[in-house]
């Protein structure tokens, strides 16, 4: 559909909705949530208000709720995967960490949020897997990277990993088996994947952490 050829508020409201179905990071996620807010403020128009105005204040909170919602999702999604994988192995093969953080919501996008003033947020999901399974490439961590690699394809935020093994050759198979996981292809800068030598231990380690914003 040109955009040119879009005269209705219904038109514009259907191209907000597979803007928000095409967001992929928390960015995105505000941007298409201020689409899609400014659509029901012109549908909301009644003549009484100019556009402009209208879609600003349809979309300025829905913008900010694309945001933070799309936070506490990330958060979610994190959180399933880590009892998945947890549920999925016996003690002592694979093990999952969580660690949050709360963030600030600006007062002025607090309506948009239930007048929540901070939002639980993921800092870190920590997933620690025995050095030498990885050599071995046993299945049990391949399965359980893969559900690591669902929930990066999954979340809105742009995504760092940081995978911490003995060589490069352990780095590559983990990181393919959590490529494995996804659900769709994802493109470099949703996911960027950093090696760290394991210079200690006998746990390699694959660290998830969102971009800063």
């Amino acid at each position: 559909m040109s955009f040119a050829l879009m005269k209705t508020p219904l038109q514009l409201a259907i191209v907000a909705a597979l803007l928000c179905g095409c967001a992929n990071n928390a960015q995105t996620g505000a941007l298409a949530g201020g689409a899609m807010g400014c659509a029901m403020g012109l549908l909301l128009d009644h003549g009484n208000k100019n556009r402009v105005a209208k879609c600003a204040e349809g979309g300025v909170p829905l913008a900010a709720a694309g945001y933070y919602v799309g936070r506490q999702r990330d958060l979610a999604l994190a959180q399933r995967a880590a009892e998945q994988i947890r549920g999925s192995q016996p003690p002592g093969v694979v093990a999952v960490q969580m660690r949050t953080t709360n963030v600030a919501v600006p007062e002025a996008d607090r309506a948009a949020l239930h007048n929540a003033s901070t939002i639980e947020s993921l800092d870190t999901m920590i997933v620690s897997v025995p050095q030498p399974q990885v050599q071995r490439m046993d299945p049990k961590v391949v399965d359980s990277l893969g559900r690591v690699g669902k929930f990066v394809s999954d979340a809105q935020s742009n995504l760092r990993v940081t995978v911490s093994t003995q060589s490069r050759k352990d780095y590559d198979f983990m990181v393919a088996s959590m490529q494995r996981g996804y659900s769709t292809p994802q493109p470099p800068q949703k996911v960027s994947y950093q090696y760290r030598p394991l210079t200690r231990g006998t746990q390699a380690t694959v660290e998830v952490s969102p971009e800063s914003a």
